[in-house]
This record gives C-alpha cells, sequence and structure tokens, in this order.
C-alpha cells in the first residue's frame, strides 16, 4: 500500500505544529481510523502471525500513536475500531463461499481488535487527565445497516454498485466500469468503500451517538 505510515503522519504533524508556532488548539477533534486494511492484508498475504497475536500488535500501535499525538497536544482524540471486514463485497467474493456470505474469520479479528482496543483505550484515559479519548464502534453500526437495509433506505448490502465481479477498487472503478443502476440503494460503492449514501448513515450516526462526548 502507498499509504503514509502512522509513523510518517506523526512526523508531519509535528512539522505542522512548528510551522504555526508550536501549540494547536484545544478543541482540535482528531480522529485515527486504522484496522480494516491491516485485517485484509493479514488474511491476503498468510503472515503466519495468529489472529491473537495479530490483534495485539495492531492493538499496540494504535495505543502508542494515541499516547503520541497526546503528547504532541492533542485533547481529543477519538480511536475509530475496524469495521465487520469481513462484510466487504471483496472478502465475501475471496472468503463467502458460494453464497457470497460474510467471511467470519475476518470479522472476528475485527471484533477481537475493537475490544482490545477499547480496553486500552480506557486505561490510557486514566493516565491522561485533561486528555479526551472516545472508541468509536462502528462494527456495530455498519452490522446494523447490513442486516437491516431496509431500516435505512438501501436494497443492496452485499455487492458493489461499480466494477466487474466485486474485485474493483479505487481506480479500478472508473469510466469504463458497469454500474449499478441506483448507487443511494447501495452501500457499498466499489469492493471496499461506501457510497455516498453509506458514509452518510456512518457519520450521522457517529455523530449521533458520540459527539456529545467530544466537546
Amino acid at each position: 500500500m502507498s499509504a503514509l505510515t502512522m509513523e510518517r503522519q506523526l512526523q508531519l504533524f509535528q512539522e505542522y505544529k512548528e510551522k504555526v508556532g508550536g501549540s494547536v488548539p484545544d478543541k482540535a477533534l482528531y480522529f485515527i481510523v486504522t484496522g480494516s486494511n491491516d485485517i485484509v492484508e493479514h488474511f491476503t498475504f498468510a503472515d503466519g502471525i495468529t489472529e491473537p497475536g495479530y490483534a495485539e500488535s495492531m492493538v499496540s500501535r494504535a495505543i502508542v500513536y494515541v499516547q503520541s499525538l497526546a503528547d504532541l497536544g492533542a485533547k481529543r482524540i477519538a480511536l475509530v475500531g475496524a469495521p465487520p471486514v469481513g462484510c466487504l463485497p471483496s472478502q465475501r467474493m475471496i472468503a463467502g463461499g458460494l453464497r457470497k456470505q460474510c467471511a467470519t474469520d475476518r470479522n472476528q479479528l475485527a471484533l477481537l481488535f475493537n475490544h482490545r482496543v477499547g480496553q486500552e483505550m480506557a486505561k490510557l484515559g486514566v493516565r491522561l487527565p485533561g486528555v479526551t479519548l472516545v472508541n468509536v464502534d462502528i462494527y456495530t453500526i455498519l452490522a446494523d445497516v447490513i442486516y437491516r437495509p431496509e431500516a435505512f433506505g438501501l436494497n443492496n448490502t452485499h455487492d458493489a454498485c461499480c466494477g466487474y465481479i466485486g474485485l474493483a477498487a479505487a481506480v479500478l472503478c472508473n469510466f469504463a466500469s458497469p454500474l449499478c443502476k441506483d448507487p443511494s440503494k447501495y452501500l457499498f460503492w466499489d469492493s471496499y468503500h461506501p457510497t455516498e449514501r453509506g458514509y452518510q448513515i456512518l457519520i450521522d450516526a457517529i455523530v449521533a451517538k458520540y459527539f456529545r462526548f467530544m466537546h
């Protein structure tokens, strides 16, 4: 993946702080979104690490990152856990069997990570007086949408709206790709990412459930 490493992101943040005089607003809100790609790559590349061991590695990196942000002056930090990764169209296609069901092993690892990172966030919060830490559970939000699509005005939470055979993502979903008739009725735009409507449902739920803890 070509994404910036967590360490590089922290370095850029520190450089930004220096450019603006060394401080950041106390009311700034920091969202850390981590886990999804790590879980997919764990199963894709068969790294030989056990699921509990892999979850602990993910948790350790996330907590170190939160601590580092706090050390750099962040006062309000929200850590977004992993979604039901096994229910992504790509993972249904790869590991969901003939019926393309949610891949249980991916979801179990996501739940394990979420549980452990929640525990460690609670411990860290005790050690960081004056810093607000919020653990955002998007697994439950998206699982509810996946299994009750009609309640959210959707009619497809299994397939990707864009692309061939459910495996297209990012640039592979382009002007030449087949599209569903109405993206607003789909949860997933491509094989990994939600549609505009899917993101709207997710963000509305996060705002309603968590923002009162972030002020």
